[in-house]
């Protein structure tokens, strides 16, 4: 669980540095996606990476207001959002 949060995480950071909206934007989340189920992969099937991935940007979305905000996640609160997207 530690090892998808922590791409997710990443995916997150990279995704974030660049952005400064206040909302998230479709390019934002395909990005998040794309980056998380790249990722994601390494360690499971592309249909539980793509089922996971989904799952944390649900998550992400619900839990903070923008792309700047979700930037600013800790490694404990991925692991947090992840723990039900296992």
């Amino acid at each position: 669980m530690k090892t998808l949060a922590l791409f997710c995480l990443l995916s997150i950071t990279f995704i974030s540095c660049n952005n400064t909206k206040k909302e998230f934007s479709e390019k934002w989340k395909d990005d998040f996606t794309r980056e998380c189920v790249k990722n994601a992969k390494v360690n499971s099937s592309t249909s539980k990476a793509e089922r996971y991935c989904s799952c944390m940007l649900d998550k992400v979305m619900t839990k903070y207001d923008s792309e700047l905000d979700a930037g600013e996640m800790t490694m404990n609160d991925m692991l947090e959002l992840a723990e039900s997207c296992i």
